[in-house]
């Protein structure tokens, strides 16, 4: 399917905000002032605690609801006054997919092909491609919730879509089947397709991601590359497990030759240290001998708890200082009815995410 659109992104959103009314009639921002940049090709992780609006964000990208005030952009075009003709190349999953109960799979997807215009052939070629073609002939109300998730994956590929959004595409699923979905996604992604991914399991996304959006209160956090992300991020940390009564003499030790050590639990984080085996020479010349000793590399899921602990609704707002350095033991700071598939290929249900 050829592209449309001249924009270098898939998807680019400048100022969008959302607001919500409670039933006390309390105003909560759900999106504020969200600037998110997708680039076309690859795919692109959409990472976020619950409640920082990421299912809101897909919904207004696709014109499920309509923002409060800002712009947005898909595969080039305004949304929504373009949405009639991006909704083309878009295929999307959000939240519970759904579908005709008693009919199979394979039935479901065949009305949904009739409605877009697609021939039987492609649902023949999008459940082998997602590994569903013999359990396709079974109703849909006896699928497992990883079954359900395949078929609104496959149902998402009926258009050749030039972008997909999935949402926990991989809930529900065994370990065989999240590797499955993961190696989909990443041949998706490399035959220039863009894959905008939200999940939770953030060691899946690390490795299929090539760039990503972390976003906490409705606005970005951090944006780019995960290489790049995760390289500026690195502090070369090393853990230390030693005995007991060797705590205390290990940290002093470390601390005096110039690491930036604190104590955690049975073992020691040491931060700054460049070359561990440093930290081994450290010790044995103090006659300390370490039980383990393991280098730390920052990853996805740390950066991710960093720059989100504070983010989530009623957090406490973080205030930025150095850290605490306490020895062991020392005082002081602790360490479905009958649904229906959307003929646009979106799956969706009416919850909203605050």
């Amino acid at each position: 399917m050829a592209q449309i659109g001249e924009s270098a992104s898939a998807i680019e959103t400048h100022k969008l905000r959302k607001t919500y009314r409670t039933i006390t009639g309390k105003r909560v921002v759900a999106v504020a002032g969200l600037d998110l940049t997708v680039p076309r090709g690859g795919v692109h992780a959409f990472l976020g605690p619950n409640g920082s609006g990421k299912t809101t964000t897909i919904r207004m990208l696709l014109g499920l609801i309509r923002p409060d005030s800002g712009s947005m952009s898909v595969l080039g075009q305004p949304i929504p006054r373009a949405l009639p003709a991006v909704v083309q190349h878009v295929g999307a999953i959000v939240e519970q997919p759904k579908f005709y109960p008693y009919f199979s799979g394979r039935e479901n997807l065949i009305q949904l092909a009739m409605a877009i215009g697609v021939s039987r052939k492609k649902v023949d070629e999008v459940l082998e491609a997602v590994q569903l073609t013999e359990r396709a002939k079974n109703h849909y109300r006896t699928y497992s919730l990883g079954m359900k998730q395949r078929l609104a994956i496959a149902a998402t590929l009926l258009k050749d879509p030039e972008l997909l959004i999935f949402d926990e595409p991989t809930n529900g699923l065994d370990p065989a089947g999240i590797r499955e979905i993961r190696d989909m996604m990443r041949g998706l992604g490399a035959q220039g397709k863009t894959v905008l991914v939200s999940s939770h399991i953030l060691a899946e996304v690390e490795q299929v991601a090539d760039t990503v959006s972390i976003i906490g209160r409705g606005t970005v956090l951090a944006e780019g590359r995960v290489t790049d992300l995760i390289a500026a991020k690195d502090s070369h940390q090393v853990r230390v497990g030693l005995p007991a009564t060797s705590l205390a003499a290990a940290f002093f030790a470390l601390q005096s030759s110039g690491f930036d050590v604190r104590g955690e639990g049975s073992t020691l984080l040491v931060t700054g240290a460049d070359d561990p085996a440093a930290v081994n020479r450290t010790l044995a010349k103090a006659g300390l001998y370490a039980n383990h000793l393991v280098a730390e590399k920052a990853g996805l899921e740390k950066i991710f708890l960093e720059l989100t602990q504070n983010e989530t609704p009623g957090g406490q707002q973080q205030v930025a200082g150095p850290l605490v350095h306490n020895p062991p033991g020392a005082a002081g700071p602790p360490p479905t009815g009958s649904p229906h598939p959307d003929q646009s290929g979106a799956a969706s249900s009416g919850q909203e995410e605050n």
